[in-house]
């Protein structure tokens, strides 16, 4: 990976260094040795001004020029030097500066012992004599002195800093010098240092930027590689950095985006589920409706022949002379319309209950009560059936409830329990406490097992497990939804479940109520 970090910052690094030496180098080629010079300059400027102090004090005090050169002895015969030989011994001894005086009688006097060089070099400044082929590169010129650098070429001669003109009182003439060495040979062997040292240090730290890098990029290519997979909505993975560094910020915040995007998607993956089911509900539906037009077509149809047909029967004279017929063609006209009345009574009801418009009227009701009134009214169909009907109701039970829809939930069980029973004719109701608040109502039938899955469709809407058997009774597939309707409205639950009995296998509804 050419274009990686840890490329870019090695190469970076690298020309940052080779900038930087090369300024260095270039720095050192051009102006050390002017910095060189001028500094020996500023230092020859000072010895200047000192020494034209110094010897103006000495003057002042009475003391001639040979008195302040001469060495005198102290107490115990060791030699003392004068103020002025001291300053000009410390000038010589740590900055190099030599010193020539000379006076208006053109003697001269140096602390230096070899000086008669020196002596006729002042002599040539101050008289301006070419003698011995001065060249001087004159660097300053004022009224009292001229400083510059002397090229003498002569073997045995090397190049000085000299500042020479006449002090302050007119009469002393001076010359103050310093050797400069040539510091090219010191530049070029310092740059040469230099280079090695920068190659060594470039290396060095290429590798260890390398290595520093190569940490910062592997936490950075994690992220990146958890991004990808984010990207083919991969959630699992995490980013396991302990560091608080930008680096450690930026893991956290994308485990973060990482934990509420996987909620997102899982809960748009729920409702796009929901939706899904509620579409393949709704298509159910529909067959279920268009099922259930089909069947009270057919109700309706055959109850509105019948009475059409016997309606036209009673105009016939046959008919309207025998009291008997007519009687029966009555009859039947009135059950007919029963029935239609009955199926527009449940679809109402149940239309009202999934609404929320049927209001309930609750209060206690005494369970056993409501119940034995409800198999009263059956006696007359149980018989002509001859259904053995058991009943096991708690008598000190009372429940919270509807009192006229709670009878509709029995009524619609036990219709139901004697249009399935099977040839041994057994149903049975009773009742349970489930827990301090629940009792449960039950009806059994003894007859064919339903699946699972017809378990679950008898409460829907227009569902009809055996459609032939339904229509022989009359039933509509609007039973059990009522009850089911009225088990929501109550706050309960009710279901069915297949069970034996005493070797009698069969299917059990059952109601849960609230205790009062």
């Amino acid at each position: 990976m050419k274009k990686s970090i840890r490329w870019k910052m090695t190469i970076t690094f690298v020309i940052v260094m080779v900038c930087l030496i090369g300024s260095i180098l270039l720095f050192n080629t051009l102006f050390l040795e002017r910095i060189y010079i001028n500094n020996k300059r500023d230092v020859i400027k000072q010895s200047y001004y000192a020494l034209d102090k110094g010897l103006a004090e000495a003057y002042n005090k009475g003391y001639t020029l040979p008195e302040l050169f001469t060495r005198k002895r102290g107490p115990n015969g060791e030699f003392v030097d004068s103020n002025l030989s001291s300053f000009l011994r410390e000038l010589q001894e740590i900055y190099g500066v030599t010193t020539v005086l000379m006076d208006s009688e053109n003697k001269t006097y140096s602390l230096f012992q070899n000086s008669s060089r020196l002596d006729r070099r002042m002599m040539d400044y101050i008289f301006n004599n070419d003698i011995n082929n001065i060249r001087l590169n004159v660097l300053e010129k004022t009224k009292n002195y001229t400083i510059g650098i002397s090229d003498i070429r002569q073997p045995g001669f090397s190049s000085n800093l000299e500042c020479f003109g006449f002090l302050s009182d007119n009469e002393t003439a001076f010359l103050l010098n310093i050797p400069i060495e040539s510091i090219e040979e010191p530049i070029t062997l310092f740059n040469k240092a230099l280079i090695i040292v920068s190659i060594i240090t470039l290396i060095i730290g290429s590798i260890l930027i390398f290595v520093l890098s190569n940490r910062l990029s592997k936490p950075l290519l994690e992220l990146s590689k958890i991004s990808k997979k984010m990207s083919r909505l991969e959630f699992e993975n995490r980013y396991e950095g302990s560091a608080i560094d930008e680096i450690g910020i930026l893991g956290n915040s994308m485990n973060e985006m990482s934990e509420k995007l996987e909620k997102s998607i899982k809960e748009l993956k729920n409702a796009n589920y929901m939706l899904k089911k509620d579409l393949e509900k709704k298509e159910q539906l529909d067959i279920m409706r268009q099922e259930f037009v089909a069947n009270v077509s057919h109700e309706l149809k055959t109850p509105i022949s019948l009475i059409k047909g016997y309606a036209e029967g009673l105009e016939t004279e046959s008919v309207i002379n025998d009291k008997e017929n007519r009687d029966y063609y009555v009859k039947v006209i009135r059950d007919e319309a029963d029935k239609m009345g009955d199926m527009v009574r449940e679809l109402l009801d149940l239309s009202a209950l999934e609404r929320g418009m049927d209001n309930l009227d609750f209060s206690r009701i005494s369970l056993s009560e409501i119940v034995e009134g409800v198999v009263k009214s059956f006696e007359i169909k149980l018989q002509e059936k001859s259904i053995k009907l058991e009943t096991s109701i708690d008598e000190n039970v009372y429940v919270w409830a509807d009192g006229y829809k709670l009878e509709e939930v029995i009524r619609n069980y036990l219709s139901n329990a004697i249009n399935h029973v099977n040839d041994k004719k057994i149903i049975k109701m009773s009742s349970e406490k489930i827990n301090d608040s629940i009792v449960r109502l039950s009806v059994f039938n003894s007859g064919v097992i339903l699946s699972d899955d017809d378990m679950l469709k008898v409460w829907e809407k227009f569902y009809k497990v055996d459609k032939a058997h339904t229509r022989e009774y009359g039933g509509t597939g609007l039973g059990l939804s009522i009850v089911k309707a009225i088990a929501d409205g109550h706050g309960t639950t009710c279901g069915c479940i297949g069970k034996e009995i005493n070797g009698t296998q069969g299917m059990e509804f059952y109601f849960d109520l609230y205790l009062k």
